[in-house]
């Protein structure tokens, strides 16, 4: 129990160095099979007449919740808490000379040893994404299991011939059954896993496969180690982060033209009284004479006098700024989820409904939609995307996080929209 009260504290002081809270938290189920290597002949304390048991396969059923927590450099921290059961059967096979009637005969004995296990683990794992696969994760790290309960049943008996009996007139003998005797309370392995994950927006799942190695015996007295082997699958749920920063509104240039839609833009001049009057001109070109009074709009929704007015000729049906940025969650590769991304070959976007009926801040929000629509109407345009990180905190000088973050977006170009890869670059800082 001293191990687990120290894996358990370890724990604990992981996620209070690392103050920000999980990323992702769920849960997920696994079915395997564990690999039992031995040299012993039985179980302390039993009668046996084996010549020597090796090796065991069977199967196991495991159920887990666990969390992920952002450590940084393209680094987390994975705990888990579950509850396994499983079964394994050792068998030796004895060719010997048996007694037939008062005839020697060939006769094979078959020595059976069947144990089940039932465990609560805690594993505590340092994950990472594969580059070039952002899909891909691998991690590395050590599993604790507590045992709860343990069994197992023997027995010695006689395959062939089918007319020879032993001793005690049966074909079975030293059949016993109890829990297994010298049995550790606690087991300790290190886990390694590999994992896929389809991204879902707030959730994803993840199937994966995992193998243990065991470090402690599963008795003493005896040499009897356990490894296993597992595939599985997780649903995670990533948690919104309360860190990010917002957008910042955007400033016009001062000679972009006053359109109903600036509204939501600080600093718009606008016109509050227009005179026009006619000037004493020749009456084939009557030039218009303007006498303006100009007071514009601050941040606060204050009224400012306006030093200047300029005028531009601008041919457009609908005009809406547009920030070159798309935010993430602390940590995360996949960009917030306030925005909106299409599936591939469901394409249901239309750029120009949007324009009319939207917002600037929803028009934002579709940002890479936006860019991969204009993309397939000027075939000859490329782009180059630029991955980076906050610059503080846990992402200050993380390169992988934000290459990451731009083979994401480029990823989706390619995948969804069908933008050739050759029109793309991508870059990080």
């Amino acid at each position: 129990m001293s191990m687990l009260r120290t894996a358990l504290l370890g724990l604990i002081l992981a996620c209070r160095i690392h103050t920000a809270r999980a990323q992702s938290v769920g849960g997920g189920i696994s079915l395997g099979t564990p690999y039992h290597v031995s040299t012993m002949k039985g179980l302390p304390g039993l009668i046996t007449c084996c010549a020597g048991y090796d090796h065991a396969l069977g199967s196991i059923f495991e159920g887990h919740g666990q969390a992920r927590f952002w450590i940084g450099n393209g680094i987390w921290l994975q705990t888990s808490l579950g509850y396994q059961s499983e079964k394994a059967t050792f068998n030796a096979d004895e060719p010997t000379v048996m007694d037939g009637g008062g005839i020697a005969v060939n006769g094979l004995i078959r020595h059976s040893l069947s144990t089940s296990m039932s465990a609560a683990s805690l594993d505590l794992s340092a994950m990472t994404t594969v580059p070039g696969l952002r899909a891909m994760n691998i991690s590395l790290g050590a599993r604790l299991n507590a045992i709860t309960s343990t069994a197992f049943s023997q027995e010695s008996r006689i395959i062939t011939p089918d007319n020879v009996r032993f001793e005690n007139g049966a074909r079975v003998r030293n059949a016993e059954s109890g829990d297994i005797p010298g049995h550790q309370t606690m087991l300790t392995s290190i886990l390694g896993r590999v994992g896929w994950t389809f991204d879902m927006r707030v959730l994803s799942v993840e199937p994966f496969a995992a193998f243990e190695a065991g470090i402690t015996g599963v008795a003493s007295g005896v040499s009897w180690q356990r490894h296993a082997v597992r595939l599985g699958v997780d649903i995670l749920y990533h948690l919104p982060s309360s860190t990010e920063p917002e957008p910042e509104p955007t400033r016009p240039l001062p000679d972009v033209r006053y359109r109903p839609l600036a509204r939501h833009i600080p600093d718009v001049m606008q016109p509050r009284r227009v005179n026009v009057q006619q000037a004493d001109v020749p009456a084939e070109k009557p030039p218009l004479k303007l006498d303006l009074e100009l007071t514009g709009v601050n941040m606060y929704g204050d009224s400012v006098p306006a030093q200047e007015l300029k005028f531009r000729s601008v041919l457009s049906r609908i005009m809406a700024p547009m920030l070159p940025y798309i935010f993430h969650e602390e940590g995360s590769i996949i960009p917030a989820s306030r925005y909106r991304f299409a599936q591939a070959g469901k394409q249901d976007f239309d750029l120009d409904s949007l324009s009319r009926n939207s917002s600037i801040i929803d028009i934002h929000y579709q940002s890479l939609n936006v860019i991969a629509e204009r993309m397939r109407r000027h075939p000859e345009a490329t782009l180059t995307i630029t991955g980076n990180g906050a610059g503080a905190g846990s992402e200050e000088n993380d390169q992988a996080l934000a290459a990451a973050r731009a083979a994401w977006s480029r990823d989706y170009l390619v995948n969804t929209w069908g933008i050739d890869p050759k029109r793309l670059r991508t870059e990080s800082y």
